[in-house]
């Protein structure tokens, strides 16, 4: 386990090294682009190797060391600020890794944030859906397209299918859009569409 300790705590028996330039910001807290703890300031093991103790200005970082990653707190007192964990990805550098930090996951490659994702937990599970006892092929589907005059929507073309046919419609051929209408639920009006149910799609497309 790491600790990032306030200064007066230990004044002596510390390694001392350069902070990498690059670092890390997570509301506000500057914390380290790299799994190597020797990098994050000045440092002091336990004689086991297991743990360590980083000093940082005002604050604490308890960290437990395993083969392939570590567990890192970040306190001031006994109060604890941050926790997260750092998988390795690269055995040969320590600067590549995972950080689960709360919801959140960070990749790093050679010191550099790559890939950010925020994991989230939806504990509202899909239920089954009682399918229909038989499936309806009975529909068709009206595309209207329309434009809007001061304010008023008027179509100026429309399409029916049915599945096998096609037909369309437009105000070129009419005097009005009313006219347009009439003939084409005039069409749905026949014995072949008896029982139908007709979806109705709008596309307005622009405005005068």
């Amino acid at each position: 386990m790491y600790k990032i300790l306030d200064n007066r705590e230990f004044p002596t028996r510390f390694s001392r090294v350069t902070l990498p330039k690059q670092t890390f910001t997570f509301k506000g807290y500057e914390l380290p682009n790299t799994m190597d703890c020797t990098q994050w300031g000045e440092y002091k093991f336990t004689s086991n190797y297991l743990s360590a103790i980083i000093k940082k200005p005002n604050s604490k970082a308890y960290n437990s060391v395993n083969f392939k990653e570590q567990i890192v707190e970040l306190k001031i007192g006994d109060k604890t600020l941050l926790t997260f964990i750092d998988k390795m990805d690269n055995y040969n550098d320590l600067s590549s890794f995972t950080r689960e930090l709360h919801e959140h996951t960070y990749i790093f490659t050679e010191g550099k944030l790559i890939i950010k994702q925020k994991n989230i937990k939806n504990m509202k599970y899909l239920t089954k859906v009682i399918g229909a006892s038989h499936i309806y092929y009975k529909f068709a589907t009206m595309d209207l397209e329309t434009r809007t005059i001061d304010g008023i929507m008027i179509p100026y073309a429309l399409s029916i299918y049915d599945g096998k046919q096609k037909i369309s419609f437009y105000l070129s051929d009419y005097l009005t859009s009313d006219e347009m209408l009439i003939a084409s639920i005039t069409s749905l009006l026949r014995k072949k569409y008896d029982g139908y149910k007709i979806y109705i799609h709008n596309f307005s497309h622009f405005e005068d």
